[in-house]
């Protein structure tokens, strides 16, 4: 499947990384992460939107889900060290990160999603048709989520950190056929930052957050091939 992607991914030693800008990297999580993890998770503007982890955001849950992101991306780079060229089965990516300093100013991951969102059949013997037979993970829809410390809002780093990823990842790299996102019906500055980056409203349903609340949800998707 032929990608134009404009961001490529490039290297800092054995750490993979998109650039953003001059100043802003998306790597890997690492270490060292776990006190912003915390801040960021319960800063009131990221709280207020999240509903798949508990508030107050405890250390040892930052921890663990960075150890956990932190085995998932060196199985990826093991692959993509070993076959540069080929598609990845996974992001290894979950850091919007500041450089040179390597300040963590919020988050940004792709996952497979637990609403998936059908697509027509690509046309027998297309170019597409024969990528999704190769890697049948590219046809399934993969959510991208991402959260910006409050210092760091009303910059432009969300959406320009998820333009990056989509472009240097999801079609660089995974060349994934479709991404989604979800959001809460009332984020309006997240539906700004989706639909600026090419996504489009799909539909709205009820969800339930992890305190038992049910609020409306709203699904975003952009298709890539």
């Amino acid at each position: 499947m032929t990608t134009q992607s404009v961001v490529h991914v490039e290297w800092d030693g054995d750490e993979p990384y998109i650039p953003v800008s001059d100043t802003i990297r998306i790597t890997p999580a690492r270490p060292n992460d776990v006190a912003r993890w915390v801040e960021l998770n319960n800063s009131p503007l990221v709280a207020a939107s999240s509903w798949r982890h508990p508030i107050p955001y405890p250390e040892d849950l930052a921890a663990n889900s960075i150890e956990a992101a932190m085995i998932r991306s060196k199985a990826l780079i093991v692959e993509m060290r070993e076959a540069p060229t080929e598609p990845v089965p996974g992001c290894p990516f979950d850091v919007i990160r500041q450089y040179p300093s390597g300040e963590l100013m919020g988050t940004i991951n792709l996952t497979v999603s637990d609403r998936p969102i059908d697509l027509p059949e690509p046309t027998p013997g297309s170019e597409v048709e024969t990528h999704l037979t190769r890697y049948p993970w590219a046809k399934e829809t993969w959510d991208v989520g991402y959260k910006v410390l409050p210092e760091f809002s009303g910059r432009g780093v969300a959406s320009k950190a998820l333009g990056a990823l989509v472009e240097a990842w999801a079609i660089g790299l995974m060349r994934l056929r479709q991404v989604s996102a979800g959001s809460r019906a009332t984020n309006s500055a997240s539906h700004a930052v989706l639909r600026k980056n090419g996504f489009a409203e799909v539909y709205r349903y009820p969800r339930t957050d992890i305190r038992g609340n049910t609020f409306e949800g709203a699904k975003f998707s952009r298709v890539l091939a």
